[in-house]
């Protein structure tokens, strides 16, 4: 055999790097699993076929592709568990058997991933000492767009690849007998649609994304949460994630999102740091049980990117915010049983008379309730309606605030209930939002 351009392959390019270009595919087409073939980053020689599967949460996988053959019979075999892989005459063979799901892992590998256009494409190494590979050929005008994409054998080209420069045509050249194509015959260029104008592939593969529904443009209001403010915004949900920004960069930010933007402070009660509008939302994708991605159409954050992976710290959080960033309010569990529009929420210590074990509850207010359930999104442990609310007010305690109702609402059957806040201002925090719905006189001086 000889050395050859094959669309499939993008050469010497980083485990991280390959696992950017399969997220950014896998974007645009998220139902389908996607590949590419690259260099090792040991050996300019050695391949590896780098996969991405969404079963329920995507996951990443990069197997080798060992050459096992000789220069007279060339044979190519993935590096797996089993201790007889089957091997093939070319790797197009191995990729075509691997392609449907039933000959197993790392099946199904679906849809390769093309190269950015304007990028000539790579030659693949043969897998053993060949004669040194021609030159690949100088970037053809590209013709007019094809609508429906062009399945390859068991693989397909399933969308135009994402880059800012003018695209490349190239043809996919397999070996004999395998896909059918014959490689003496001139090869029939693919047609790519022109670039998206976006800065980035985040970006190009947001704006490629499904819109969200649209929300109201944003005005000035009265702030989150407050009731009988007719256009004004509305808190759907605040907390803590953590903000995922590469090895050992990760922080936990406390987030606030409303009927009109997505914003995120150093901590509760504390300075804010970016927001962005509802607007401006391109696509909302759940990766895992605990973590989803944000995709916007404009920067957003102190990275000046278009994309934030963002993690709860659990499953029916995330599912909260995934629902709720899409504009679906009927997220069910824990708060989201309580009636009104959502004041404040947030950890709260329940602070238990001596003798007692005080623990950190989560603590929701609206518009019509008072409530704390056993964690956030949690169990609903006890309620009150802020009518039958006769008292709020500070403590001795720069932490703590008390609530008092003239009915019982905690699990023990109490009238009252001691909050104690992480810090003074989270503390000030809940009882300026408690102002809002709660009449001022039962806030004794």
């Amino acid at each position: 055999p000889t050395n050859m351009a094959t669309p499939f392959f993008h050469g010497p390019v980083s485990r991280e790097e390959a696992e950017q270009l399969l997220m950014t595919a896998h974007l645009r087409n998220p139902t389908e699993p996607v590949f590419l073939v690259r260099t090792g980053s040991k050996s300019p020689n050695e391949l590896v076929l780098s996969t991405l599967i969404n079963n329920r949460e995507v996951k990443f996988g990069h197997f080798k592709i060992r050459f096992v053959g000789t220069v007279d019979r060339p044979l190519y075999q993935l590096e797996l568990t089993l201790t007889q892989p089957p091997a093939f005459p070319s790797v197009e063979s191995l990729l075509e058997f691997y392609t449907d799901g039933r000959n197993g892992p790392p099946a199904p590998i679906g849809l390769y991933v093309p190269l950015p256009a304007g990028v000539r494409p790579p030659v693949m190494p043969s897998g053993y000492s060949a004669p040194a590979a021609a030159a690949a050929p100088p970037p053809r005008p590209a013709p007019a767009p094809v609508q429906q994409p062009a399945r390859h054998g068991g693989y397909t080209q399933p969308y135009p690849p994402t880059h800012q420069e003018a695209p490349a045509s190239f043809a996919p050249m397999p070996a004999p007998g395998v896909l059918g194509y014959n490689p003496q015959a001139a090869p029939a260029p693919i047609g790519l649609p022109p670039p998206l104008p976006t800065p980035s592939p985040a970006a190009a593969a947001a704006a490629a994304a499904p819109p969200l529904p649209a929300r109201p443009a944003a005005a000035p209001a009265l702030p989150p949460g407050r009731p009988g403010a007719g256009d004004a915004e509305e808190l759907l949900i605040e907390g803590y994630l953590l903000k995922h920004r590469g090895v050992g960069q990760s922080r936990s930010r406390f987030f606030q999102l409303t009927t009109k933007k997505l914003m995120y402070f150093t901590e509760n009660a504390g300075e804010q740091i970016a927001s962005c509008l509802s607007a401006d939302f391109a696509s909302i994708l759940d990766v895992d049980k605990k973590t989803f991605r944000v995709i916007t159409r404009e920067p957003f954050g102190q990275s000046n990117k278009t994309e934030m992976v963002l993690e709860a710290p659990n499953h029916a959080v995330k599912n909260k915010w995934v629902h709720l960033l899409r504009g679906d309010r009927n997220t069910g569990g824990g708060s989201r049983e309580l009636e009104g529009r959502l004041i404040v929420e947030g950890y709260l210590t329940k602070v238990q008379p001596m003798g007692s074990s005080s623990k950190e509850r989560w603590f929701v207010c609206t518009t019509e309730t008072f409530a704390y359930c056993k964690e956030e999104a949690g169990e609903l442990m006890g309620s009150v309606p802020l009518v039958n609310i006769t008292s709020v007010g500070p403590t001795g305690d720069p932490k703590c605030f008390k609530v008092i109702s003239n009915t019982r609402f905690t699990v023990t059957g109490a009238y009252e209930v001691l909050c104690r806040a992480d810090s003074e201002a989270v503390r000030n925090k809940w009882i300026e939002r408690l102002k809002l719905v709660i009449p001022e006189e039962k806030f004794p001086r």
